[in-house]
């Protein structure tokens, strides 16, 4: 709900009021599979963000520019498993994790 279709961020005006604008952006950031990709981007970027604001406290918390990778994947696949774990869809959780991990092919289905 923060960038647009092609991954540009947003600027964010706030919450604003909870009427029908209000109500589809909060539907949005708690709904991922409108867009895993998008998702799995988002993780990504935050983590690096983390990791060059702040290396220390990023280190703290397990993450570092050596284990970036690895750790982004876990933590967005950790995410998938969360949306899944009562859906009992694993089809649909495997294509949602390979298009969040950055497999465009499985964002089509």
């Amino acid at each position: 709900m923060h960038t647009s279709d092609d991954g540009t961020p947003k600027v964010w005006a706030g919450s604003g009021s909870f009427k029908v604008n209000g109500m589809v952006h909060w539907l949005g950031e708690n709904e991922p599979s409108d867009s895993w990709s998008r998702f799995g981007w988002a993780i990504r970027v935050t983590l690096a963000a983390y990791v060059q604001a702040n290396p220390i406290g990023a280190a703290q918390h397990g993450i570092t520019a050596r284990n970036f990778e690895d750790e982004a994947n876990r933590r967005i696949s950790d995410f998938i498993d969360s949306e899944f774990i009562i859906k009992g869809d694993q089809r649909g959780e495997e294509l949602a994790r390979q298009c969040a991990l950055g497999n465009p092919a499985a964002c089509d289905h």
